[in-house]
Order: C-alpha cells, then sequence, then structure tokens
C-alpha cells in the first residue's frame, strides 16, 4: 500500500510540474475580460490577479488519479471505483473551464452545474449502496452514538452532502491562485 501512495506522490508531483510549465505556454488562461464580467463584485476582487493564470489544471490532478487507480487496480485486481467517479466531477470541472476559455462565457450556468452535481451524486450514491459498500448508518464520533435512517433518506443525504461538498471546492477554487 505504501508503494502505492509514494508512486502517486510522486508521479503528481513530476507531472503536474511539467503539465503546469507547458499549460503556461498555451492559451489557457483566465481572461480578465471573464474575471471583470463576474456580476458579483466579490468574485471580481477574489479573482483579479488570476488573469494571467493557467485554468484547466484540474486535467494533469484527474490524469494522476486515473494512472494511480489503473496502477493500483492491476497490481491488486480491485477497481477503486470511487476514484472513477471523482473523474466524473473533474469532468463537469474540464467542460466548464473549457467553455470559459474557448467559448469566451461565463463557463457551465449555475443549474447546468447543479443539476450534473446532483446526477453524478445520485450516481455514486446509488453504486455505493447498492453494492454494499456502505450502509445507511450515521455515526456521530464524539459522542459514541449511531442511528440507522432509512435507505431513501440516507441516499438523499449523501447526494445532498457530495453537491454540497463538490460546489465548496468550487467555489474556492483558484482563489489562492493556482
Amino acid at each position: 500500500m505504501i508503494q502505492h501512495f509514494a508512486f502517486s506522490l510522486l508521479f503528481t508531483a513530476v507531472f503536474l510540474k511539467i503539465f503546469i510549465d507547458k499549460l503556461s505556454e498555451t492559451r489557457f488562461f483566465k481572461r480578465a475580460e471573464n474575471i471583470e464580467s463576474n456580476k458579483k463584485s466579490c468574485i471580481q476582487e477574489l479573482h483579479k490577479h488570476k488573469a494571467a493564470t493557467p485554468t484547466m489544471g484540474g486535467i494533469a490532478i484527474n490524469l494522476t488519479l486515473f494512472v494511480s487507480t489503473i496502477i493500483y487496480s492491476i497490481s491488486t485486481g480491485r477497481i477503486i471505483w470511487t476514484n472513477i467517479f471523482l473523474l466524473l466531477f473533474g469532468l463537469m470541472g474540464f467542460i466548464d473551464d473549457y467553455i470559459k476559455v474557448k467559448k469566451k462565457r461565463d463557463g457551465v450556468t449555475p443549474k447546468e452545474k447543479l443539476a450534473g452535481l446532483i446526477i453524478i451524486g445520485i450516481i455514486t450514491t446509488v453504486y455505493l449502496i447498492v453494492s454494499g459498500r456502505i450502509d445507511t448508518q450515521i455515526i456521530f464520533p464524539f459522542i459514541s452514538t449511531s442511528i440507522e435512517i432509512n435507505m431513501y433518506l440516507y441516499g438523499a443525504l449523501m447526494v445532498f452532502l457530495i453537491v454540497l461538498s463538490s460546489n465548496s471546492v468550487n467555489i474556492t477554487d483558484g482563489v489562492d491562485g493556482l
């Protein structure tokens, strides 16, 4: 297991450096006009320094995740399906960035993004429940208590948390200038 972690870490570090250098040579940058056209002044303020920051860095993250998952799957005979589902979220991010760069508009609309995240969340949750990889027990670790809830309620909660987590990452993505 440690060798898979070490390989993934090394592969990611080397590949990201090469990928970011190559990406900087292309025209895949956050465009100043896209940042300035955002209706929310707080977003404009947070992102104004990013006009020359390469975009589509998620390609590198998802590619390293995919390669690491394939190598782990080949060496252990197990497939890590949750990583495959993460790639779907990466695809959503790629489509959003591609539209921003090539179509010169604000990317995927909020309604389209929400619909896509909900669909991916449902697919992920259904797989995890049907495959028996998770149960419908909610554990409260600090008070040593757990409760068993209805599968449908648990599924809805899972989809909600998946969409919430993904959306919060999207909102903060890139604010740090990376």
